[in-house]
């Protein structure tokens, strides 16, 4: 019995798969324009600027596949402008067409009702959810992914090499959003071995061979000039440092559990691990005429990874997978396995395995495992429902339905409040608005992995006084930069101290640190209001004409919007007024000028000094420059920094790049004696003190550090 009935029933099949999809896309589609861009957004969205601006690595600058800005790029091609709503839309698009790509596959491996169960339970699901409301690969992950293996599943049951040929070219297209398609892989070679097993290999291998090509040819249209990018190396490391980590084995149990259960209510996911348990333990009972022998065994070796975590670590390797390699190999011989559960078993078993054993640092990248593990639970839940069906009457029956979905309900209502309604936002006022209904084993949020989260503080703001002339100059903030890059349509910001400009978001995501003694010197010229509520201050170093300004985002927006041309995110360079000179540095950087401020010229007070430098030749080596103030062969006072105050790196200067560089504070001793004083710059190494030679502009050696000005050194005032 596959389906819900005969042919009578197929009006209501659809009727319950449309109110499936309404209640999905109820969870995804409202307020895609509320939340501002968080960073990874923010990021994919100047690489599309940087795209159709003619930078031909754009998408290279990335540490995976190019899809999730090839979208927006087209997009925003088509429109000539774009917002949130517009760039997120086909993300959550897509999120919906992978929930009927899992209703497909339960219906076509169990029956209409597992699909469906698994398409509801996905439906809510908090990664989910939340990946349908950014910009961002998982939603075609698990789209394109999901529609693979029906292909295969398609190919198995009925021998059409027309689905072999387009799972190919899935498989390859889903490579190009990122490397988490490969997990859906071992599930997707059962399949076709089930299919070769069934009609033969030679009968199928032209089609075999077309899918295979297509399936490379997609991927390595974007990977193999990427190998040969300068950034591959980076994106090399940072999967094995940061994503891999130290270790041979790993036990992520404990932070898979934390983080599904920060996505999702908590009964949401121990209902799903007792489902699963469930079924498991039926399935290993069938291994021995003692049935109760290899379910207590289960238990009994999964309970003692989950009790001692710590007790299965052997020097580099941790053995908590053992346990489950064991239970995993008894449900593939069980007895009751059969082709279609061994295939739903290894869609599960590859993310779960890889993800919580073998990586250091899964993250969100557990979302991987829920499409299998809902499939799987519906299959679980209709074995239940069977099973007291032959046992209780009709009343108890009901009973124990209006309590399945009101624990359903229960769980959809979590990722309503969390990912859809912004008012409180959730995320960022935790534990303030905490839902005492919903229990936790956390107290405090993790500090990373965060996506989807409504948060918006009115940078739109800024970007259009930026526009406007209202604001000027460089910044610093709290706020990633990747954030604020994109609404202030990168006008320049500083790391260093004294910038023009702070801006303060409030509860932000991802802080950065700024010196809050700094911030307090400052002046409050304006607050950012989001519905009427303080969600941004703007500081600025100058003294103020009037009282600070209250700027509603909502007047704001339109005006922003209008302008999001790609070239809007472009701008010229502009250099501010300095006094021009020509020198070489060992021919790998010119000093093209500088801006210094004598204000504070006294014992007790600073010189503040700005670096105007441009790259001559690509540098392997972060140079760090001296200034000093010295007299008679004494250094009287010093202000080395690196450029940028680190964030801008000698070895990241492009040949014929212009780098402002004002990291220079020269504090002046209180001792130091009035009088004047060289103002010496240089460059040197860090790690062996060498100085770089200095060239004029006709080439003549200058030594090893340049004069480029005297400073009269005043009485204190």
């Amino acid at each position: 019995e596959r389906g819900l009935g005969g042919e009578g029933h197929t009006s209501l099949l659809l009727l319950i798969l449309a109110a499936l999809l309404a209640l999905a896309a109820f969870y995804r589609l409202p307020n895609l324009d509320y939340a501002e861009f968080q960073g990874d957004e923010a990021r994919v969205m100047m690489h599309a600027a940087q795209a159709i601006e003619g930078q031909e690595d754009a998408l290279f600058k990335q540490h995976k596949g190019p899809l999730e800005a090839l979208l927006p790029t087209g997009f925003w091609l088509l429109t000539g402008t774009i917002n949130e709503t517009q760039a997120r839309l086909p993300f959550a698009l897509m999120n919906l067409t992978a929930l009927l790509g899992v209703y497909l596959l339960g219906r076509r491996w169990f029956s209409d009702a597992v699909g469906l169960i698994a398409m509801a339970l996905l439906a809510i699901n908090g990664f989910f959810v939340a990946f349908g409301r950014v910009v961002q690969y998982q939603s075609f992950v698990f789209g394109l992914g999901t529609l693979v293996l029906l292909c295969c599943e398609r190919f198995r049951a009925e021998g059409d090499d027309a689905d072999l040929i387009l799972g190919g070219l899935l498989l390859g297209s889903g490579a190009l959003a990122h490397y988490d398609v490969v997990v859906i892989v071992p599930a997707a070679l059962y399949l076709l071995a089930g299919g070769f097993r069934e009609r033969g290999f030679r009968k199928h291998l032209p089609a075999l061979l077309v899918a295979g090509a297509l399936s490379v040819i997609v991927a390595a249209s974007f990977y193999v000039p990427y190998l040969r990018h300068p950034f591959f190396a980076e994106t090399v490391n940072y999967l094995t440092g940061s994503r891999v980590g130290g270790g041979l084995l790993h036990n992520n149990l404990g932070a898979f559990f934390l983080t599904s259960t920060i996505y999702n209510s908590t009964y949401y996911v121990v209902t799903l691990a007792l489902l699963l348990t469930g079924l498991a333990a039926v399935y290993v009972s069938a291994l021995s005429a003692r049935r109760w022998l290899f379910p207590v065994l289960f238990v009994l070796g999964v309970g003692a990874v989950l009790a001692c975590p710590t007790a299965w670590q052997v020097g580099a390797v941790n053995l908590a997978v053992l346990p489950f390699l064991i239970v995993l190999g008894g449900l593939y011989i069980s007895p009751r396995a059969d082709p279609a559960f061994r295939a739903a078993l290894t869609w599960l078993a590859a993310p779960f395995l890889f993800y919580l054993f073998v990586v250091g640092y899964p993250l969100t990248h557990v979302y991987t495992l829920y499409p299998a593990w809902a499939v799987l639970s519906g299959m679980a839940l209709i074995g239940v429902w069977r099973w007291l069906r032959g046992r209780l009457g009709r009343g108890a029956l009901t009973g124990v339905a209006v309590g399945l979905a009101g624990l359903f309900i229960f769980c959809a209502y979590y990722p309503l409040f969390v990912f859809v309604d912004h008012n409180p936002e959730y995320k960022r006022t935790y534990p303030a608005h905490r839902n005492p209904w919903y229990w936790t084993v956390y107290d405090e949020l993790l500090p990373y992995g965060y996506f989807g989260f409504p948060y918006r503080a009115g940078w739109k703001v800024v970007g259009q006084l930026y526009a406007d002339g209202v604001l000027s100059g460089d910044y610093n903030s709290n706020e990633e930069e990747e954030i604020t890059n994109w609404y202030t349509r990168r006008a320049p910001r500083s790391y260093c101290p004294r910038p023009d400009y702070y801006f303060v978001a409030v509860n932000v995501q991802d802080e950065i640190p700024i010196p809050q003694d700094e911030v307090a010197s400052y002046h409050l010229a304006g607050t950012v209001t989001v519905s009427g509520e303080p969600k941004l201050r703007i500081y600025q170093r100058a003294a103020l004409e009037g009282g600070p300004v209250v700027y509603a985002v909502e007047d704001f927006t339109a005006r922003y919007d209008r302008d999001t041309r790609p070239a809007a995110f472009f701008r010229p360079q502009e250099l501010p007024a300095y006094i021009p000179l020509q020198a070489d540095f060992a021919h790998q950087a010119r000093l093209l000028g500088y801006i210094l401020d004598t204000s504070r010229a006294y014992p007790g007070g600073d010189l503040e000094l700005t670096l105007i430098w441009q790259g001559l030749a690509a540098m392997d080596t972060d140079y760090h420059v001296f200034v000093h103030l010295e007299r008679e062969g004494r250094l009287w006072a010093q202000g080395d920094n690196a450029p940028g105050c680190g964030f801008k790196p000698t070895s990241a200067w492009a040949v014929g790049q212009v780098i402002v560089d004002p990291a220079y504070i020269v504090p002046i001793p209180e001792d130091m004696p009035p009088g004047e004083y060289p103002l010496l710059v240089g460059m040197y190494r860090m790690d062996d003190q060498t100085r770089l030679p200095v060239y004029d502009a006709d080439g003549a050696a200058l030594g090893d550090g340049l004069a480029i000005q005297t400073v009269e050194v005043a009485e204190r005032p």
